[in-house]
């Protein structure tokens, strides 16, 4: 029975792989294939055998890992290839015999899985191919032949799922079970949970206690369901990002769903968040009524000084962009930036005023200092 978990494996234990020698695009997956008849053409007068090795190989890295997890004949059966006259060697015929079997899509119309093959473009067209080993609500993480460092080695690499690059998938003729449930007990795909157990909750391999346990989410932790799966006893199990994890046993409610957050200011932990279309922003600017916020990495509204790309800004406590103003002797201009400009209290017998480094004082209006308004006169002396 062909499934896609054996090409997945495969293909991961193969990263760090290189072309022998560097930069000669000579590898062990086109002498492989050289050493076969997947690439056999005829005619009415000959057949000879098409030999790849030493050419662009992302398609032979593709190819082999099929034919190095199954057989020849179960591999063409996968990727649809014919047994003579072969075009696959090329991205683009490689991707139109998934297209004519009907299991060619572009991202637009398909959500790839895990044991897919990926096809990227460039200005000119289909132009490279890979593995998908993993998938998330966003993301996909692929491994790619003639890829990573100069383009010499199998690499792993991750990329949204709307990013430009990407063209679409070809779905392998796996001997697939039955479609998971999209429901059941309660639990549904795509939704997000939240850990409600005191105590550690297991992620494990696959949806059973008897797989190997490969880390633990603490309470308060979210994952966003992507399967859903029975085993023997019952037990209610939900895929996620990092693995399998219980989220019903024995009756027992391990994991609750998150209700969808209304767009806007958010306070949870202490910290402010906010969000839009549903969704936390993290690590952007946002404008709310008529005053600068910034949101950090980690999506919670920052204050005080803070650096973002390299240029120093001031939030007061409430989150607000400081701007046109004067803190700790610098002023602040009306981007938010720490320009440079330095200012101090000078004094003599007539009065107070506020100086700049290059001898301008304010005259005749308000200025804001050390987060206090300040009036000056017609002379730039302070109005007590």
């Amino acid at each position: 029975m062909a499934d896609a978990k054996r090409v997945v494996e495969f293909a991961l234990s193969q990263i760090g792989t290189a072309e022998d020698p560097l930069g000669s695009n000579k590898q062990k997956y086109g002498a492989l294939i050289d050493s076969t008849d997947w690439y056999l053409y005829k005619d009415e007068s000959k057949t000879w055998r098409h030999l790849v090795n030493g050419y662009d190989w992302c398609t032979q890295f593709v190819d082999a890992s099929f034919i190095s997890t199954y057989t020849i004949d179960a591999a063409r059966k996968m990727l649809f290839r014919p047994v003579y006259n072969n075009m696959g060697a090329v991205v683009k015929y490689a991707f139109n015999y998934f297209k004519s079997a009907g299991r060619g899509y572009t991202k637009e119309e398909y959500s790839p899985k895990a044991g897919d093959v990926i096809y990227f473009q460039n200005s000119k067209g289909l132009s490279h191919t890979g593995i998908v080993v993993a998938v998330t609500s966003t993301q996909v993480t692929t491994v790619e032949g003639n890829s990573g460092t100069n383009a010499y080695y199998v690499a792993k690499h991750t990329y949204s799922k709307t990013s430009s690059y990407i063209y679409g998938y070809g779905h392998p003729d796996y001997d697939e079970p039955e479609p998971d449930p999209k429901e059941l007990d309660g639990f549904e795909v795509g939704k997000t949970y939240e850990v409600i157990c005191n105590d550690p909750l297991m992620i494990r391999k696959g949806p059973a206690q008897s797989y190997d346990k490969v880390g633990e989410l603490k309470k308060g932790d979210r994952i966003v369901c992507l399967h859903l799966r029975h085993d023997g006893s019952g037990n209610t199990w939900l895929d996620h990002e990092k693995g399998w994890s219980c989220g019903l046993y024995q009756r027992q409610r391990y994991l609750a769903e998150v209700q969808p957050v209304k767009d806007g200011w958010v306070k949870s932990g202490g910290k402010w968040y906010y969000y839009k279309d549903g969704r936390m922003l993290k690590s952007a600017w946002i404008i709310d009524k008529g005053d600068k916020y910034y949101l950090g990495a980690d999506g919670a509204m920052l204050t005080g000084w803070q650096t973002i790309d390299r240029l120093e800004y001031y939030f007061y406590s409430d989150g607000h962009m400081a701007c046109d103003e004067w803190l700790g002797g610098y002023f602040i201009n009306m981007d938010g930036n720490k320009d440079g400009t330095k200012g101090a209290w000078k004094s003599n017998s007539k009065g107070k005023w506020w100086q700049t480094s290059d001898g301008r004082y304010p005259k005749n209006r308000s200025v804001r200092i050390s987060k206090k308004d300040y009036q000056f006169d017609k002379n730039g002396y302070l109005i007590t």
